[in-house]
């Protein structure tokens, strides 16, 4: 195991639900955790083994069947970057691991950045999936499902630049909903 694996992952199980979804055949992950008695961190896992999906089928079963509201997948190659970006999710990348990737939401240098990385992700999304609580709007009030967004209406309203809002883009964390001709980027109630 890598430095302060168990120590992270209990700080992790703390405030998190966490997963495994993995490549490998079953039986494996269960053999994985039982040797290294990690057990107890995880409440779920998923392989091809077991299902026959691809990696990114089955990060999105296992959001599905764990009713998962904002997952975000860490990993360390381009395979696991294509099934967290195939899922809809963001991806976290794990540097000192095997792989190079180019696009990713948020990247690790050791496994005990990540509670740190996390933490920071979630004061992100929160500040923009409050933004209605924030300015005393909703959804209906505006117009209902039909409501859009640019970018500079949704900053406004959230309370934040529209350079974030680009940088959000940029990594993955908030995508628009489509990118108009211009060039705009726009969103709809699904993303805000």
């Amino acid at each position: 195991l890598y430095p302060q694996v168990e120590e992270t992952l209990a700080t992790l199980a703390q405030r998190y639900k966490l997963f495994i979804v993995s490549n490998c055949q079953e039986g494996y992950i269960e053999a994985f955790l039982s040797a290294h008695k990690l057990e107890k961190y995880f409440i779920d896992y998923e392989n091809p083994g077991r299902t026959g999906l691809s990696k990114g089928e089955n990060i999105q079963l296992l959001i599905k069947r764990n009713q998962l509201k904002n997952p975000v997948y860490v990993g360390d190659t381009a395979g696991d970057a294509q099934a967290a970006q195939m899922a809809g999710i963001p991806f976290i990348f794990a540097r000192y691991g095997f792989g190079m990737v180019e696009k990713y939401a948020q990247v690790i240098d050791c496994f005990s950045e990540l509670p740190d990385i996390l933490r920071w992700m979630w004061i992100i999304c929160f500040s923009l999936f409050t933004l209605t609580l924030r300015q005393g709007v909703s959804l209906e009030s505006l117009g209902g499902d039909h409501v859009e967004y640019t970018v500079q209406k949704l900053a406004r309203l959230a309370g934040i630049s529209s350079r974030t809002l680009r940088y959000y883009d940029e990594i993955g964390i908030l995508k628009p909903a489509r990118i108009t001709s211009s060039g705009y980027r726009i969103y709809g109630p699904k993303e805000v």
